[in-house]
């Protein structure tokens, strides 16, 4: 599930024809950390900080950021995976 989210991120992204280094020119947001948005790992920092940068994101290609992190958790929760007892 968050590889979806992740590629609508990505795609968004592209389509606001800016590359992962212009991004993180304007964002000031690490390139390693861009591209572990972009590959879907949300898992590369504590979540403060993850939602940080996926807000952070959002505003830079035009997307509200609000919306976007309510998204982000609803996609984290649907991707817990339970294990059989």
């Amino acid at each position: 599930m968050l590889d979806k989210f992740a590629d609508e991120l990505r795609q968004q992204r592209e389509n606001s024809g800016l590359t992962l280094q212009q991004m993180a020119t304007k964002t000031r947001i690490d390139l390693k950390f861009l591209e572990a948005i972009d590959q879907g790992n949300f898992s590369f920092l504590p979540d403060l900080y993850v939602k940080a940068f996926v807000k952070q994101y959002s505003q830079t290609i035009g997307l509200d950021e609000n919306l976007i992190i309510t998204v982000l958790d609803v996609f984290k929760r649907n991707s817990v995976v339970l294990s059989p007892e």
